[in-house]
């Protein structure tokens, strides 16, 4: 998890992303997955308020 010290805007994000990485969006208590089943692909991540909620309620890290 990133948490940084202080606040950023970006108006667009690219990330690079993989099963292994399982990189997710994580916002007032829900989370959207941002990751392939499998191989790699790119995800551009753009913002903006909607009501309209397609994420789910974050889950506890697995332990390994």
């Amino acid at each position: 998890m990133l948490r940084l010290a202080a606040p950023a805007t970006y108006e667009e994000l690219s990330l690079l992303t993989t099963p292994i990485g399982r990189r997710t969006l994580a916002s007032g208590g829900r989370c959207l997955p941002l990751y392939p089943a499998s191989g790699a692909a790119e995800v551009r991540l753009a913002v903006e308020p909607r009501l309209v909620v397609r994420s789910e309620p974050c889950r506890p890290p697995s332990a390994s």
